[in-house]
């Protein structure tokens, strides 16, 4: 009788993956890595360059009807998203202007204000220490508390007409963060020769 040893026979070796189940494997790691870095940068980019530190443009109009060839002034409601003030780096404030049929200068100036000072009205500088065109400059937005500023709309009808501004476009940094926002509500000034009807 014949002894047949079962550990005798030849050991079966596990299947191995191919090389080229390897190369598609580390293929697909390597573009979910740069899909997961693109990803990361996309957002980091659009933290830096898109801030949101000022309200955003509001869905209000203020609305003054005035005489032809006169100046009038319209807070920009250039003002801070959170409660407290905000100390920024302003570069540049472009009223958005969206008709000027009374072929009107508009400036956009600084007003500041101290202790000292109550506003009246929105239609004149009462709230104002001082007041100075803009220009590139760190400043401490609020408008309301001492010792902060605000952003006015000068507005120089040259004859009858409307004007319309759609807000204010304001590019901006603070600390590492930079880019720009529409803030602001639409102005609409109505200018008319003296004796016609405002509608």
């Amino acid at each position: 009788m014949t002894h047949v040893d079962a550990d005798a026979s030849p050991g079966i070796t596990p299947p191995q993956p191919s090389r080229r189940f390897r190369r598609r494997w580390l293929l697909a790691a390597a573009a979910s890595l740069l899909v997961a870095a693109a990803l990361a940068l996309g957002l980091g980019l659009r933290w830096l360059y898109s801030p949101h530190d000022l309200v955003p443009r509001g869905a209000y109009t203020v609305i003054m009807n005035r005489p032809a060839v006169v100046t009038v002034y319209s807070p920009g409601m250039v003002d801070p998203s959170s409660e407290a003030p905000i100390t920024v780096d302003v570069r540049s404030v472009t009223p958005r202007v969206a008709t000027n049929t009374a072929d009107a200068t508009i400036t956009a100036l600084i007003c500041h204000r101290n202790g000292t000072t109550t506003p009246t009205g929105s239609d004149d500088l009462s709230m104002c220490t001082w007041t100075k065109p803009f220009k590139p400059g760190v400043l401490t937005l609020d408008g309301d508390l001492p010792g902060t500023d605000s952003v006015i709309f000068k507005v120089t009808s040259r004859h009858a007409g409307r004007v319309t501004i759609d807000g204010v476009h304001v590019s901006y940094r603070r600390g590492l963060r930079h880019g720009s926002q529409d803030t602001g509500p639409t102005f609409v000034l109505k200018a008319a020769r003296s004796g016609s009807s405002q509608k």
